[in-house]
């Protein structure tokens, strides 16, 4: 009998300090929402801060072409850690809102000319040998003039 009693105490006293812990659980689960989304924001301020250096030229779609050391620019995606989507070497650029046309030398000055679909991240090869507006036309993609990335890095910092 004193069992059964201690042991009904104890399931009162359990019951009514849950129901007193439950609402500081859910102020704690809303605070710590709170702080994580204060911290994504700061987050983005951080990356659109790093679009005004002059390090990075802004590509559409969240492509970035960021300067590297003596001329190996690349493109790559906003995020950190993201794949490169065009290696280093990239000479020259030229892009509209969905499409980023690029040249760029590698291997012993091998040339190669390619095209960034922005939205879905393929990477396509042209021909040199053929006229580039051409192929553009083929693909139904408007004429995209070529830029001298060195020039355009040079224009951010003036």
């Amino acid at each position: 009998m004193i069992k059964w009693m201690v042991s009904r105490y104890e399931a009162v006293y359990l019951s009514s300090i849950k129901s007193e812990v439950a609402p500081v659980k859910g102020l704690i689960i809303c605070v710590l929402c709170l702080l994580l989304a204060s911290l994504e924001g700061c987050s983005n301020l951080i990356y659109d801060y790093r679009d005004t250096t002059n390090e990075i030229i802004v590509l559409p779609n969240n492509y970035r072409i960021f300067k590297g050391n003596s001329d190996l620019h690349f493109i790559a995606k906003k995020q950190d850690y993201s794949p490169i989507a065009v290696d280093s070497d990239v000479y020259r650029i030229g892009w509209d809102e969905q499409y980023v046309l690029y040249k760029r030398k590698f291997a012993a000055n091998s040339l190669e000319l390619g095209l960034l679909d922005t939205k879905t991240g393929t990477a396509t090869k042209l021909s040199l040998e053929q006229n580039v507006s051409d192929q553009l036309a083929y693909l139904k993609i408007k004429n995209i003039p070529l830029k001298d990335v060195n020039s355009l890095f040079d224009k951010k910092t003036a």
